[in-house]
């Protein structure tokens, strides 16, 4: 299977589902942009605000399009802690930090709440095209 790839991007290397409408054609479509391109600019301008060694939250991280473009503008500069409970995007997210060397990034797979307890992550068909 070849479900996931890997593609170039203006933030370096990205492992992306080939299947899914809103991530690698998008990319492919508006030359190595993503499709929140608008919102990544201006979170740009609040991280630059921050200082050196401020902690970066990014929950749903989903394959990192908000965390691996954080960690390529700054450089190393602060801390990013991601998490993203499905299993299959977080393994995709953590071989992209792995391939563009970002060790500024804490990667982890759990869901967040503001409630502690437990709950169940759908499972998700990466072969069927979708819009997720």
């Amino acid at each position: 299977m070849d479900n996931f790839i890997v593609t170039d991007y203006d933030y370096g290397k990205l492992i992306v589902n080939k299947n899914c409408n809103l991530q690698l054609e998008s990319i492919q479509a508006h030359n190595g942009r993503v499709h929140i391109e608008n919102e990544l600019q201006s979170i740009f301008k609040v991280v630059d605000t921050l200082p050196d060694g401020a902690i970066f939250l990014d929950g749903g991280t989903n394959i990192g399009l908000v965390t691996l473009p954080v960690a390529h503008h700054t450089k190393g500069r602060i801390n990013i802690i991601s998490f993203e409970p499905q299993r299959m995007l977080f393994n995709s997210l953590c071989g992209s930090i792995a391939m563009n060397e970002f060790y500024n990034v804490f990667p982890h797979n759990k869901a967040l709440s503001d409630e502690v307890g437990q709950v169940i992550i759908p499972q998700v068909d990466y072969t069927a095209r979708s819009d997720y």
